[in-house]
């Protein structure tokens, strides 16, 4: 079983907001993106996995669902809508 489909998988890196730009087109998942709803992206892990994400900084976390393919800029981890980050 990989590391990714195991229930105590766990990754530290950056992670990132969606851009503007993507708001209102189609995710990977067939669902329509929406900043203002928790929504995440991640290169791998299973579309409809549910992970909790959480920030370092201050402590906060989110729960939330992947559905779709990102984030494509160096050292990062996960894509997170505007509502979720």
């Amino acid at each position: 079983m990989s590391l990714e489909k195991s229930a105590k998988y766990k990754e530290t890196a950056k992670g990132s907001r969606y851009g503007v730009k993507e708001n209102g087109t189609i995710t990977v998942s067939d669902k329509i993106y929406n900043e203002n709803r928790v929504s995440t992206a991640h290169r791998t892990l299973p579309l409809g996995k549910t992970v909790k994400v959480m920030n370092l900084d201050n402590g906060k976390s989110v729960i939330a669902v992947v559905n779709d393919r990102d984030p494509y800029i160096k050292n990062r981890i996960i894509d997170l809508s505007k509502e979720a980050y």
